[in-house]
């Protein structure tokens, strides 16, 4: 089995929860794999959350599917319906760079959604939206860039959306004031004064919910984009 599994890769599994409260040893003993291969499946769980991985997603080999029921794992709901909860999904599957490593086939992927593979430590926040948004709304529907600011201006004048209309899942655009043509682009989560939070890819090299201020720090809002 243990021969079997080192050449699975991620093409060859699909994603489940687990609701029971298991440890990861359990969970790869259970399976019949040892716990380094189930580790090299999900390396976007950090090793100090191996202690309960209930309610992490997880990604489980496609030949062991019949292992799932009796484990209780449990398919995440249909494919999100728009660009913001697309871009939960993958912070739940704790989405990150791979420091010192070979590459994110996960970032990879998002990368394919701005023309072409390129490694996890190229700036991929433009193609983190880029992604979520063909996932939602279906290819060429993003920029198609890189560049955070290739979305200042993306749908045009329709698209444009007052700072105090924004509303969660909006695409908020930032100028970086220190490097021209240079920026960074995110979701709109919420406004706390001057703060924003921002779900969005390569914040802290993952995908996570980061605070940022609204104006006055390097990076400023340029631009809100409405997507509805």
């Amino acid at each position: 089995m243990k021969e079997e599994c080192e050449m699975v890769s991620l093409r060859d599994t699909s994603p489940f929860f687990t609701e029971r409260d298991l440890s990861f040893g359990d969970l790869a003993g259970a399976l019949g794999v040892s716990e380094g291969d189930l580790a090299q499946l999900n390396e976007h769980i950090e090793s100090d959350n191996f202690g309960n991985v209930a309610r992490l997603l997880l990604n489980v080999p496609t030949n062991l599917f019949e292992k799932v029921s009796e484990l209780e794992l449990v398919a995440p709901p249909p494919g999100p319906q728009s660009p913001i909860q697309w871009a939960e999904r993958e912070q739940e599957r704790h989405i990150r760079e791979f420091p010192g490593r070979p590459s994110n086939p996960e970032v990879e992927k998002y990368h394919r959604a701005t023309g072409g593979v390129a490694p996890d430590d190229v700036p991929w926040c433009s193609s983190f939206v880029n992604w979520c948004v063909e996932q939602a709304l279906g290819n060429g529907k993003g920029t198609e860039s890189k560049a955070a600011l290739s979305w200042r201006r993306w749908g045009g004048a329709a698209r444009d959306r007052q700072r105090d209309q924004a509303v969660r899942g909006d695409i908020v655009v930032f100028k970086d004031t220190q490097a021209s043509g240079r920026g960074h682009v995110g979701f709109f989560w919420s406004r706390e004064g001057n703060r924003l939070l921002v779900l969005g890819g390569n914040q802290s090299d993952s995908v996570r919910i980061s605070n940022f201020s609204e104006s006055g720090g390097r990076l400023q809002v340029v631009s809100y984009r409405a997507l509805s």
